[in-house]
């Protein structure tokens, strides 16, 4: 009996994922992050430094929570492209995908921390306690 497999004879399949740039388009994503959570904080610095009707504070700090989500979505788009960007048949921008990794992780982990803190304000406004 003969065991030997044939499957020299096959021709050789082609690549199925193509190198890309989705590095580069994570990065650009963790840079929106950053400059969101930039607007968010100068925005925070305004508000404390102004003296603003109660009505009108709640709604800032619901604008706060809305960038909050919007930063988020930006930061898990980052850690998604910086991971692809990492496929041993990606070639191109390998730093770039690394970067966006790393940030796309802490991003993640400072819109988690601002969000708890943020909607504990808000919940502590709407029940009267501040």
């Amino acid at each position: 009996m003969d065991y030997h497999d044939d499957f020299d004879d096959l021709p050789p399949r082609p690549m199925q994922d193509k190198p890309s740039t989705v590095g580069v388009m994570g990065f650009i994503s963790a840079m929106v992050w950053i400059g969101l959570f930039l607007v968010i904080l100068g925005l925070k610095i305004l508000m404390n430094q102004e003296v603003l009707a109660a009505n009108r504070g709640l709604l800032l700090y619901y604008w706060f929570l809305a960038l909050n989500l919007m930063c988020f979505i930006a930061a898990l788009i980052a850690l998604i492209l910086g991971a692809r960007g990492l496929a041993s048949t990606n070639q191109h921008y390998r730093g770039w995908a690394v970067a966006a990794l790393v940030l796309g992780i802490l991003e993640i982990l400072g819109t988690v921390v601002f969000g708890c803190f943020m909607g504990c304000v808000v919940l502590k406004i709407n029940l009267g306690l501040g």
